[in-house]
């Protein structure tokens, strides 16, 4: 079975906008009007990878699964992991900063509460996805009923929305990330239900969560950090919902020719360079740019503690 150029479209999109966000987050413009536009607007952008790895999901013998997961998803996040964090230990030396709890103790404490080092922060999803597959194939062996499984995991993605900040952000994400997972697994399952139906139901089906996508941005914005389940505006449910309609409307609005023509196909094929590569990227660039101009770059302490 071939890629599905949709789907390959609509990752390029996302990982241009995550770029983009991380950009602003190293640059010093993530709180301007221009990027909370953008957040708005893509405020699903998180739960549509793990959609995505639910869409294709196929159940399978436990050890091949952790097997070839290992390799997909742990070894590319330990490579790049250790490259971020060496990267970070030569700005240390660079910086006159020799202490050497900032090269191992802090970076520890970081890496176990945090799931990622500063020096590639957004690995954390390599980890959580990883430990999500593990979990939906245990889950899908013993066939349960996924509607009920999926209303479940709603509770307890919003209780943990309730007592956010945990001080294991994969307590977090996990939970939400196997929400969207299943969500993608059911629908990807269900979708020649959908194919079976007149013309007149399938486009109704398709243009509905649309035109609830658009209202959810244009009425009220929803916006959760799902690294740590945090809520940074509008209804944590709006958020949960909406994301789900949201990756539907993506991957229906990616359908179209002109995504082929700007190559946004060619970044989702290679999203995992792209993924694992651009926060070590930015992070050099960061710190050449603060030293060129002696602005100066503060050594992260809290972020380990």
């Amino acid at each position: 079975m071939g890629r599905e150029k949709k789907i390959d479209n609509a990752c390029g999109v996302l990982i241009l906008y995550m770029i983009l966000l991380h950009c602003s987050i190293h640059f010093g413009f993530d709180d301007t009007s221009f990027m909370s536009f953008f957040r708005h607007v893509f405020f699903f952008f998180m739960p549509w990878f793990f959609f995505k790895n639910g869409y294709f999901f196929k159940l399978s013998e436990r050890k091949v699964l952790a097997k070839n997961s290992f390799k997909r998803l742990i070894k590319p996040y330990l490579k790049w992991m250790l490259i971020g964090h060496l990267i970070y230990c030569i700005f240390l030396c660079v910086s006159g900063f020799f202490d050497w709890k900032l090269y191992v103790i802090y970076p520890l404490k970081q890496l176990v509460c945090d799931s990622a080092l500063v020096g590639n922060l957004p690995l954390w999803f390599l980890l959580s996805l990883f430990l999500v597959r593990l979990l939906a194939n245990e889950l899908l062996q013993f066939r349960f009923n996924l509607i009920v499984v999926i209303l479940l995991l709603g509770i307890i993605c919003y209780i943990s929305y309730i007592f956010s900040p945990l001080r294991f952000i994969l307590l977090s994400n996990v939970p939400t990330g196997l929400f969207f997972f299943l969500s993608g697994y059911i629908i990807k399952n269900n979708s020649n239900i959908i194919s079976e139906k007149s013309s007149i139901v399938q486009h109704i089906m398709t243009t509905c969560p649309i035109i609830i996508y658009l209202s959810i941005v244009c009425l009220e914005p929803s916006y959760v950090d799902m690294r740590v389940n945090i809520l940074w505006e509008g209804s944590y449910v709006y958020w949960l919902i909406g994301s789900i309609l949201a990756c539907l409307t993506i991957n229906t609005i990616c359908k179209m020719r002109i995504f082929d023509r700007l190559g946004l196909g060619y970044i989702g094929r290679n999203s995992m360079m792209f993924y694992v590569s651009h926060w070590v990227i930015l992070y050099i660039i960061h710190i050449c740019i603060a030293i060129l101009t002696n602005m100066g770059f503060d050594v992260p302490i809290k972020s380990f503690v």
